[in-house]
C-alpha cells in the first residue's frame, strides 16, 4: 500500500469529486473527439456550417472526408433541413450555447438521429438530447489545460494512453498570478500541444482542476452576467434571445448595424481582449457575424461590478463612433 504522504508542497485545491459529464469518453479535445467518432464510423462526407473555425480541417482532411458547408439563418440554425445518405454525417452547432430549444424544434424534422453530431462546444452544460452523438469542450467554460467530452454509442476502442498536460498548464498559472501577457505565449503554446488530433485521455491534471470547481458558481454567475448585459444591451442588440431557457451561456454576442473593428481595437487598450468569431469569406452571408458583433465575457471571474464597469465602457464607445 502508498500513501503519498509528505515530500514538497502541492496547488491545495479543494475536492468536490464533481460529475460533470462522467458517463461521456473524455479526451484531450473535441478535435479529438470528432475524430474519434469519425474515425469509427464510416463517413464519405460531412456537413458544417460555413459560420465556424477551421481547427476541425485537419480531421476532415486525414480521414478523406469531403466537407459540405451550410448556411444559417438568424437564430443560428441551419436554413433548411438537409437530407442526409448513411455515410454522410450533419454537425448542428449549439453557438455560444444559446440554441438548445432552436436545435430540438429543428430536430423534429429528423426521424433518425443516427447522422446527427451535436458540436456543444460553447454548451458545455447543455444536455444530450436524445442519445445523439455529442461532443463538449470543457476548456472553453473552465481553467484547465485540456479536455473534450464525447457522448457516442458508435466508437471503437477509447484510448488508453492519458494525455500530458503538465508542459499545458503554464498559462494557467500566470494567470492566477496576475502576470496575463506573459501567460499569453504560453497560452500559444498549449493550443498548439492540442493541434494533433489522436485521441488520448484527458490529462489527470485536468480532471483533478474539475473536480475542484464549484459548479454550481460557473453556472450561477455566468446566467446572472448574461441577463445583466442583456439589460444594458437588448435595446440595441440586433440579435434576440430566450431568456425563460436553462441555457448557460459561453459569452454575450451583440450584433450591432455596423462594423465593430474600431470599438474591438479601442478595448484592447483598455485590456479588455475579446474573441473574433469566425473570419469568413465577405461574400458569405455569415459574415456580418464576424464583422458586426462583438463577443462579450460573461464567465465566472466577472462580478456585478466587472459587468457594469464593463457595458458602461462600451456603451460610451459605441455612442463616440
Amino acid at each position: 500500500m502508498k500513501f503519498g504522504f509528505g515530500g514538497y508542497g502541492e496547488l491545495e485545491l479543494p475536492v468536490r469529486r464533481n460529475q460533470l459529464h462522467d458517463d461521456a469518453v473524455a479526451l484531450q479535445s473535441a478535435r479529438a473527439a470528432f475524430y474519434l467518432y469519425l474515425s469509427s464510423n464510416k463517413v464519405r462526407k460531412i456537413y458544417i456550417p460555413e459560420y465556424l473555425c477551421t481547427s476541425l480541417d485537419s480531421v476532415f482532411s486525414t480521414l478523406n472526408i469531403s466537407i459540405q458547408k451550410y448556411t444559417i439563418n438568424s437564430r443560428f440554425l441551419p436554413s433548411k433541413k438537409i437530407e442526409l445518405m448513411n455515410d454522410e454525417r450533419l454537425v448542428i452547432v449549439n453557438y455560444f450555447g444559446l440554441c438548445d430549444e432552436g436545435i430540438s424544434k429543428y430536430l423534429e424534422s429528423y426521424s433518425d438521429f443516427s447522422n446527427v453530431i451535436i458540436d456543444n462546444s460553447q454548451a458545455l452544460f447543455s444536455p444530450v438530447i436524445g442519445g445523439i452523438t455529442t461532443i463538449y469542450s470543457p476548456r472553453k467554460f473552465l481553467g484547465i489545460p485540456d479536455g473534450g467530452f464525447l457522448y457516442s454509442r458508435d466508437i471503437n476502442d477509447e484510448p488508453v494512453e492519458f494525455f500530458d498536460s503538465s508542459r499545458s498548464s503554464v498559462h494557467l498559472l500566470l494567470r492566477a498570478a496576475g502576470e496575463i501577457n506573459k501567460g499569453y505565449d504560453e497560452f500559444l503554446r498549449a493550443e498548439a500541444a492540442l493541434e494533433n488530433h489522436e485521441p488520448r485521455k484527458m490529462s489527470k491534471i485536468s480532471r483533478r482542476i474539475i473536480d475542484s470547481i464549484e459548479l454550481k458558481n460557473v453556472i450561477d454567475r455566468r446566467v446572472n452576467n448574461f441577463t445583466k448585459m442583456h439589460e444594458h444591451f437588448s435595446s440595441i442588440n440586433s440579435l434576440t434571445f430566450d431568456l425563460s431557457s436553462k441555457t448557460v451561456p459561453l459569452c454575450y454576442p451583440l450584433k450591432l448595424n455596423s462594423s465593430i473593428d474600431s470599438i474591438w481595437k479601442k478595448l484592447l487598450t483598455y485590456d479588455v481582449y475579446l474573441p473574433r468569431y469566425w473570419e469568413v469569406e465577405k461574400s458569405s452571408s455569415s459574415y456580418e457575424y464576424y464583422d458586426k458583433t462583438l463577443f462579450l465575457p460573461i464567465d465566472q471571474r466577472l462580478d456585478d461590478q466587472d459587468v457594469e464597469r464593463l457595458a458602461c465602457l462600451i456603451i460610451e464607445l459605441i455612442n463616440n463612433e
